[in-house]
């Protein structure tokens, strides 16, 4: 899969319930420091590697590690702000995939419901994300209208170059 960070994935990904929390494992899943922004916003959203490497995250199932990334995002743009409050919208969603990880059977509409919400703020293409294909993609993998898991494509980011680290 196309990655749009050198970051290396976790060891291993968390899901809630399963094992020590990350914060609690010597090995587990921390936010690298050197990951802030350094003013991430509408336009300067491709140099943020924190956004990028969120990404590659989200794409590869790590939706723990997803919200935290996007976390730490989110209070750096400020959490009321147009862009803070979309990627809260990305933060509940991946929530909700994780939650449908965990029980598949029993997807929490609640708390993607509540992301579609402030993710539907935007339109188009918004930080380089197709926002409506997105949340198609995301409402169809949730209802089981498709199994593959939603992948976000970057639209107007280059690819990471090199090997990754």
């Amino acid at each position: 899969m196309q990655r749009y960070s050198t970051y290396p994935f976790p060891g291993k990904r968390y899901i809630t319930g399963q094992g020590l929390h990350p914060k609690n494992d010597p090995d587990g899943f921390q936010v690298p420091a050197f990951l802030s922004s350094g003013g991430f916003d509408e336009i300067s959203w491709q140099n943020s590697t924190a956004y990028r490497y969120a990404v590659d995250l989200f794409n590869n199932g790590f939706w723990w590690e997803t919200h935290e990334t996007l976390e730490a995002l989110w209070n750096e743009v400020g959490k009321k702000t147009s862009t803070g409050i979309f990627i809260k919208g990305l933060i509940q969603i991946s929530a909700a995939l994780l939650k449908k990880l965990q029980k598949p059977d029993e997807v929490n509409f609640s708390i993607a419901d509540k992301g579609f919400q402030k993710a539907q703020s935007k339109s188009g293409i918004f930080i380089g994300l197709d926002v409506d294909l997105f949340l198609k993609n995301v409402r169809a993998f949730l209802s089981g209208q498709c199994s593959e898991p939603p992948v976000i494509k970057l639209i107007g980011a280059e690819p990471a170059q090199g090997k990754n680290i």
